[in-house]
């Protein structure tokens, strides 16, 4: 029921944000192709046997990412099986090989691999992608509101955020590697522009 200008809104998110912007500042590649829609998709598409499969990838990549262990054994929440979490959590590792640079946050747990506390570090990459997004749009004449990985903008201004949106994403973690002497890895990010409920649009993404 919200507008702006008196017209309806449109959300434009960036898929599966966490793992994009991870992929992207440590120039390590997601295993699901040199396409596509929805990262979740590849590793979903594994466990068909699993209910609310998808919604159970993103909780378990939630809490390797809230814990900064890439091979935390068990899950949280009581709803999820042991056993599922640590299927899916292999699934994602081989998907998304860059889960593996992350750093525990507790003190004194070291893995070989980690170089990242990521609680902290990519709410702050997060957070500076999203105010560079809004300030352009601001130069643009758009109207637009930031929830966290998603920008709200009205009718008509959605290809324009969309493509703002995915082009400061990508100069930022091009600054980002070279800065800090990453792999480089043109990333265009999958985007979604959900215009009510029952519509929503996907954008694909992939390297190039």
């Amino acid at each position: 029921s919200f507008t702006i200008d008196q017209q309806p809104i449109v959300h434009v998110d960036i898929n599966a944000c966490f793992l994009s912007l991870i992929s992207g500042l440590v120039g390590i590649p997601m295993n699901i192709g040199d396409t596509w829609r929805d990262a979740y998709a590849p590793v979903v598409d594994q466990i068909p046997e699993i209910a609310e499969a998808r919604t159970k990838v993103k909780q378990v990549i939630m809490e390797l990412s809230g814990s900064g262990n890439a091979y935390k054994r068990d899950p949280g929440k009581d709803e999820m099986d042991k056993n599922e979490f640590n299927i899916i959590r292999n699934l994602c590792l081989e998907a998304y090989p860059a889960l593996e640079t992350m750093e525990p946050n507790k003190t004194k747990l070291k893995t070989t691999k980690g170089t990242w506390n990521f609680t902290n570090e990519i709410s702050f990459h997060e957070s500076s992608i999203l105010t560079n997004t809004l300030l352009k749009l601001k130069e643009l004449g758009v109207v637009a509101y930031g929830v966290h990985d998603c920008l709200i903008v009205k009718l008509g201004d959605e290809v324009l955020a969309a493509d703002t949106f995915r082009s400061e994403f990508k100069s930022y973690v091009s600054s980002f590697q070279k800065q800090n002497k990453k792999p480089k890895l043109n990333l265009d990010v999958a985007l979604s522009l959900e215009f009510n409920a029952s519509k929503k649009v996907r954008i694909r993404g992939g390297i190039n």
